[in-house]
């Protein structure tokens, strides 16, 4: 393997690790449902209810970023490894 491939198997590692980490992060999309049908607590404020939405924004713009660096040092690294 050249140094080119090692690095490439360390950083695809580095980010699928970064990746897990950030998606158990982000809030269960279906316990919001699940309190809308139930009839959630309801007691709470404007900006109760859109405290979160910018943390979860956050981290779903994070998964995509890392994700879309995850497959380009995917193809990076595979094109070495065919064109050497």
């Amino acid at each position: 393997m050249t140094s080119l491939q090692v690095a490439g198997a360390i950083i695809m590692i580095l980010l699928s690790i970064a990746i897990i980490i950030i998606v158990l992060m982000q809030k269960d999309r279906q316990s919001n449902l699940s309190g809308a049908f139930v009839g959630g607590d309801s007691s709470g404020g404007f900006f109760d209810k859109t405290k979160g939405k910018h943390k979860e924004a956050l981290l779903e713009k994070g998964t995509r970023i890392l994700a879309i660096l995850f497959f380009i040092v995917a193809i990076g690294t595979t094109a070495v490894i065919i064109f050497r």
